[in-house]
C-alpha cells in the first residue's frame, strides 16, 4: 500500500476523515478508522466507525480507542469477512 492509499479517503464515504488505515493480518482486507463527529458518515449516529473498505461493512463507537480496537479484527464485525474465514 502506498502513501496515498492510506491517505485517501474511503470511497465509500468522499470527504470522510481517515485517522488511520491498514490491512488486517486476519482477513487481508483495508480497514480504516474514521473520525465521524462532523456527522460526515450521514448512515452512522456515533462519532467514530470502523470501516472495511474491500466490502463496505462498518461498526460504529463511542470512542476512537474502541474504533481503533476493533479495526485489527473485521473477521468479529464485518458480514463478509466473517463468511471468508475459515
Amino acid at each position: 500500500m502506498t502513501k496515498a492509499e492510506r491517505q485517501a479517503p474511503p470511497a465509500a464515504e468522499p470527504g470522510t476523515r481517515v485517522i488511520s488505515r491498514h490491512r488486517a493480518r486476519s482477513t487481508g482486507t483495508i480497514v480504516s478508522v474514521i473520525d465521524n463527529r462532523d456527522w460526515g458518515f450521514a448512515t452512522s449516529d456515533l462519532p467514530w466507525i470502523t470501516l472495511c473498505e474491500d466490502h463496505g461493512n462498518y461498526c460504529s463507537h463511542e470512542t476512537r480507542q474502541h474504533a481503533a480496537g476493533w479495526a485489527s479484527a473485521p473477521d468479529q464485525w464485518c458480514a463478509t469477512c466473517q463468511e471468508a474465514t475459515p
